[in-house]
């Protein structure tokens, strides 16, 4: 898959990265304060949304279409270059392994096996649904519009929204406090001996 992925994308050159650390340098000079906080930027998104109901409210089945290919489209590209640098690390470890030249570990082979296998599946899935999205037909109209809901078919319509809205923020709360499940687990486990005295 990740060979198939590098056609559709120009190679990068190992020598293109060997510029990184002259022009990290200024940044270590600099004033702490006077250098963006770009681990938060990194978190921000690159276009402040609307909610779920004002998109599918507002916006064609289309536009809503494109905005979704285009988002597909960033992330295959960023997972394209993780799978293709553990890739490359994954044969690099495996040839210095064989040669006894800089051998690693069992365990760091491992690891370097299993990450290069996970970036390339995570690579295949997302350019599967890429691929999926881009294939439906869409109206270019908003959906209500489209068919013309009355009545029920309004409510109805307005509820599912609803639902889907709650599901996304609760799915958005859940990537932003990843380890709240295991906080809550922690007492549980805790008081089950206390029960049993």
């Amino acid at each position: 898959m990740i060979r198939v992925a590098c056609r559709i994308a120009p190679p990068v050159s190992p020598d293109e990265f060997e510029d990184l650390p002259q022009l990290l340098e200024p940044l270590e000079d600099a004033d702490p304060l006077m250098i963006p906080a770009s681990a938060d930027a990194a978190d921000l998104p690159s276009v402040e949304p609307l909610s779920l109901d004002q998109r599918v409210i507002s916006r064609s089945v289309k536009t809503l279409k494109a905005e979704a290919i285009s988002s597909l489209a960033t992330l295959h590209a960023a997972h394209l270059v993780g799978a293709s640098v553990w890739d490359e690390r994954r044969i690099a470890a495996r040839v210095n392994a064989a040669s006894g030249i800089k051998a690693a570990s069992p365990e760091v082979l491992a690891e370097i096996e299993g990450l290069a296998v996970t970036w390339q599946n995570d690579l295949s899935a997302i350019t599967n649904a890429l691929q999926q999205v881009a294939a439906i037909s869409c109206p270019e109209a908003p959906i209500s519009q489209d068919l013309r809901l009355e009545g029920e078919e309004q409510d109805l319509a307005a509820d599912l929204i609803e639902s889907c809205s709650v599901e996304l923020t609760r799915h958005q709360l859940e990537l932003a406090n990843p380890q709240d499940e295991d906080s809550e687990q922690e007492p549980n486990a805790e008081q089950e001996p206390n029960q049993q005295d």
